[in-house]
């Protein structure tokens, strides 16, 4: 028998909206050109001891159970980013007009909704589906598949410097996982090209900005080599009695 490394060239990583938290949706979504997964799962096991027992442990139960991970990609569409910055529900928290924009004669709105958008006060929660096919074309083995539903992004950040693609990094929080070992979903990839440094700019303008606002030499701040940008939502799990 020969045992063979896997390289991470059979695994995809694909995500679904949920219209409401911690239902699985349909995973449906690509994420761009990923880098890096490190999903973790952990059981917070309690460890017992009993008086006139022994050194050893009396019982080992199991504890609270926390799902969590990260991973790393390169931009290409951004569909993503709605599930950490919320998506803009407009002038008003029960209409959602899409993207919204700093303007020079008001102020720049924002207002967080929810994958079931116009409800308001509903941070975005997604499915995620890892699945790891490299031993499934082998007699006797099965695929590797992770689905983690009622997922929020914690942590995100954006990078960019000369001569590479913008990348992003993610850390999220689930509310559960579930194992199986079927295929991964039908998912149509981005065909786009990544972004790369020179798809962007830093200027300084009172008038009005938008995607297709030129940039003139009066605007100009600098000439920027590199620019890094978080985000962090300081998610809290909540576990209860019941």
């Amino acid at each position: 028998m020969l045992a063979l490394t896997n390289t991470g060239y059979k695994q995809s990583l694909y995500f679904g909206n949920e219209d409401n938290y911690g239902s699985a949706a349909v995973v449906d979504q690509p994420i761009g050109l990923v880098q890096s997964v490190n999903p973790t799962e952990k059981n917070n096991l309690i460890k017992i001891r009993t008086l006139g027992g022994t050194r050893d442990y009396s019982n080992i139960v199991a504890g609270k159970f926390e799902v969590s991970g990260s991973f790393d990609y390169y931009l290409q569409g951004c569909a993503f980013l709605r599930q950490a910055l919320g998506e803009d529900t407009g002038t008003t928290t029960t209409v959602d007009s899409g993207p919204k924009y700093h303007t020079g004669a008001s102020s720049y709105l924002h207002i967080m909704g929810s994958a079931a958008s116009p409800l308001a006060d509903n941070f975005p929660s997604f499915t995620l589906e890892l699945t790891d096919d490299e031993d499934g074309g082998n007699p006797g083995t099965n695929n590797l598949k992770r689905t983690f539903d009622g997922c929020r992004v914690n942590n995100l950040s954006l990078s960019a410097t000369i001569d590479n693609p913008v990348s992003v990094t993610c850390d999220w929080i689930a509310q559960g996982v579930t194992k199986g070992t079927a295929a991964a979903s039908t998912v149509t990839e981005y065909t786009a090209d990544p972004y790369i440094f020179y798809q962007g700019a830093v200027y300084s303008t009172t008038g009005d900005v938008s995607a297709d606002t030129a940039v003139d030499s009066s605007s100009i701040i600098a000439e920027v080599n590199g620019f890094d940008w978080s985000l962090n939502n300081n998610l809290e799990a909540v576990w209860y009695i019941s």
